[in-house]
């Protein structure tokens, strides 16, 4: 009896949530994976976090589970911040690119807002490296364009600098049959059916991003565009030779 009473102890000790998967599975926090334990194990990957994060070691306690600090809704914000910061390295690693793409495969962070782009899938994104500067937003790779997130009004705020500047970029750049072709359908603004001609800054923006990457294209596939320095140069040319030309003849007809 004493050995299956053991046994099933152990059972139930390898079956016992931990604190990382617990953290990730609270309402607004899919946008994390998991992290590695063996990433948070190496102090080589926490360089200069102690200096960031107060009461760091409790914090690093808490994440790696050793404590017996109970697992409630008041998550310790030191906690949070730690495992953060530690989580804006950990996915542009080779490990962390493979976890946030699962989570994209499946939608998980939910799609871009703009209507035309027509529910196209989005990754979380930072606009500062640095904690407490800005909230955590949504990066649309068709688009090219942030967005803050629609996040139940009960949950915390996200602090952008746990998943960074970097990390939606190089996504894309690692999984570049991913990207999709950038967005080339731009509103119309009509009054009584009439077209509006004058053009907002962001529809610019788009109309020049699409123009760009059809010349791109059109250069892989031995289609250059001749620059418009080159042009200028040709025509000067022309207007040189005409130039010569007629003083020339001017030349020729003094001297009869």
């Amino acid at each position: 009896m004493a050995k299956m009473a053991s046994s099933d102890q152990d059972e139930y000790e390898e079956e016992e949530e931990k604190w990382s998967q617990w953290f990730c599975g609270l309402p607004g926090n899919e946008y994390f994976c998991e992290i590695n334990p063996a990433y948070i194990e190496d102090s080589f990957n926490l360089y200069g976090l102690r200096a960031m994060v107060p009461n760091y070691q409790d914090a690093l306690n808490i994440i790696l589970d050793l404590t017996d600090i109970p697992y409630d809704d008041d998550v310790p914000s030191c906690a949070v911040e730690l495992y953060g910061l530690i989580h804006a390295r950990y996915i542009i690693t080779s490990h962390g690119l493979d976890a946030m793409l699962k989570k994209y495969r499946e939608a998980e962070f939910g799609y871009c807002p703009r209507a035309l782009c027509d529910g196209q899938p989005v990754v979380p994104a930072g606009m500062y490296d640095e904690p407490r500067k800005a909230e955590m937003k949504v990066y649309c790779p068709k688009c090219r364009d942030l967005y803050t997130p629609a996040i139940d009004f009960e949950s915390a705020t996200i602090d952008g600098a746990y998943f960074g500047s970097t990390f939606p970029h190089l996504f894309f750049m690692t999984y570049s049959n991913l990207e999709p072709a950038p967005s080339t359908h731009l509103y119309i603004p009509r009054v009584f059916g009439y077209k509006i001609h004058r053009k907002g800054s962001n529809r610019q923006r788009l109309a020049a991003t699409a123009q760009t990457k059809a010349l791109e294209n059109g250069e892989q596939h031995g289609q250059r565009r001749p620059s418009a320095k080159g042009n200028e140069e040709h025509e000067e040319g022309q207007k040189n030779a005409s130039d010569q030309g007629a003083r020339g003849k001017k030349r020729v007809k003094q001297n009869e």
